[in-house]
């Protein structure tokens, strides 16, 4: 079985794009919405700067550096793909 009610972590690193081409690459909170916005509600759970116990990408350039993690949510699930709260359930016996 497939859940649909499972929610996720997402983790990003944000940085000017300019100053490293990655990977990791760059994604932005604007990028994170497009993706998943229209199937998931999306909740910004943290936000830091990680540059300070990066040292490795500050030596690749970068001058700043964000982590930010997001709790994705599927909207409108109810439940796993067979289970009885599932429109696809079937009735009847086997």
């Amino acid at each position: 079985m497939l859940a649909t009610d499972v929610s996720m972590l997402l983790v990003t690193l944000e940085y000017d794009p300019a100053q490293m081409q990655g990977p990791p690459f760059s994604v932005t909170e604007q990028e994170v919405h497009a993706l998943y916005g229209d199937h998931y509600r999306i909740e910004r759970v943290l936000a830091f700067d990680a540059l300070p116990e990066s040292p490795r990408f500050r030596q690749r350039g970068l001058r700043w550096l964000d982590e930010k993690v997001f709790l994705l949510k599927r909207q409108g699930s109810q439940g796993a793909v067979g289970s009885p709260g599932h429109p696809d359930r079937r009735s009847g016996s086997r």
